[in-house]
C-alpha cells in the first residue's frame, strides 16, 4: 500500500499543490467576516474546508480571522503527507530490497492519517516517516509496536526533539536524565524527615534543545506517562558529575544567595532522575533514531 503512496505521490503532489497555490490565505482573513468565507473555498477538494468555511462564516469578524487558521491546516495538510513521503522515498532505497516488505496497515493508515496534523513540525514528521520505514523494513519491523503511532499523537514538537536529544546520548548502558531538587532542612537532621522544598525537578535536559525549557518538567511527566520514561528516586556513580554541576550552576547558587536561613536550617539537594525503559529503547530506535537499523 504504502509503495504505492511513495510511487505515485509525485503525480497526486503537483495536483494538490496547483490547487493550494491558488488559496491566498492573507484573502481568506479578509474574507472570514463577510458571511462568504465557505465560498472562498469552492476550489478546494476537501469536503472539510467547506465545513470549516460554513463555521466560520458564522462567527464574528475578529473571531473569524483568528480561527482561519485552521483553514491553513486544510491547505497544508497534504503537503505534510507529500513532504513526508518525499523523505521516505530519498531513504526507502537504503533498505535491502531483500528486506523490504510491505508495511501492515494498522501501522501505516493510521500514521499517514496522523501526518495530517503535523505540517508544522519537522521533528514530528521525522519521526512518522522512520516509524513508517522500520515498519517496512523485516530486520526491525518486529519491534515496531501499534502504540506508537498513539503516542506520536501525545507528544508536542518540543517533546519530539527532547527524544532527539535523549536518542544522541547513545545506548552504552541506560540512558538517564538527572534532576535536583534544592531544600531547607534542620541543620541537626543528618537523614532529613521534614523539608521546604525551594526548587524542585532542576535540569538542563532541554536548555539549547526545546523552544519552551522552562517546561522540562511538563515534557519529562509526559514521557513518563506514556511508558518511555520512568522516574527513580536513586542515581548511578556515572550521573554524578552532572549533580555536582547542578548544585553549583548559577541558576541555583543565585537562588541560595537570596534566601537568609534561619536559625538551626541548612540547604539540601535531592537527586533524583528519569531513566529510558526498555519500551522506551524500543520507541526511540524505531521512532527517533535516523535509522532504526543502526
Amino acid at each position: 500500500m504504502l509503495y504505492g503512496l511513495i510511487g505515485i505521490h509525485a503525480y497526486k503532489r503537483s495536483m494538490s499543490v496547483d490547487k493550494e497555490i491558488d488559496v491566498d490565505i492573507d484573502t481568506v482573513k479578509e474574507l472570514a467576516g463577510a458571511q462568504v468565507l465557505e465560498k472562498a473555498y469552492d476550489d478546494l477538494v476537501h469536503p472539510s474546508a467547506e465545513s470549516v468555511g460554513k463555521m466560520l462564516s458564522l462567527l464574528p469578524r475578529t473571531v473569524a480571522i483568528w480561527l482561519s487558521s485552521w483553514d491553513r491546516w486544510v491547505v497544508n495538510r497534504e503537503e505534510s503527507i507529500a513532504r513526508t513521503i518525499d523523505a521516505m522515498g530519498c531513504r526507502v532505497g537504503e533498505i535491502p530490497e531483500d528486506h523490504l516488505t510491505e508495511p501492515p496497515a494498522h501501522i501505516a493508515v493510521p500514521a499517514i492519517q496522523q501526518l495530517s496534523y503535523c505540517y508544522d513540525s519537522e521533528d514530528l514528521r521525522e519521526m512518522y516517516a522512520n516509524l513508517l520505514l522500520s515498519s517496512m523494513d523485516d530486520r526491525v519491523a518486529e519491534y515496531v509496536h501499534p502504540s506508537f503511532v498513539q503516542i506520536l499523537k501525545e507528544i508536542s514538537p518540543d517533546e519530539a526533539k527532547l527524544l532527539g536529544s535523549i536518542a544522541g546520548l547513545g545506548t552504552d548502558g541506560q540512558i538517564s536524565i538527572p534532576l535536583i531538587d534544592l531544600r531547607i532542612v534542620r541543620s541537626n537532621d543528618i537523614v532529613p524527615n521534614e523539608w521546604k522544598t525551594i526548587v524542585s525537578g532542576y535540569n538542563e535536559c532541554c536548555l539549547n534543545v526545546c523552544e519552551h525549557p522552562e517546561q522540562s518538567l511538563v515534557y519529562l511527566g509526559n514521557l513518563d506517562r506514556l511508558g518511555i520514561l520512568k522516574r527513580f528516586d536513586y542515581y548511578s556513580e556515572a550521573d554524578k558529575p552532572a549533580f555536582e554541576a547542578y548544585e553549583s550552576s548559577e541558576t541555583i547558587r543565585d537562588v541560595m544567595a537570596k534566601i537568609e536561613l534561619e536559625d538551626g536550617k541548612r540547604f539540601d539537594f535531592r537527586r533524583w532522575s528519569y531513566r529510558v525503559t526498555d519500551f522506551g529503547e524500543n520507541f526511540i530506535k524505531i521512532c527517533v533514531s535516523q535509522n532504526g537499523t543502526s
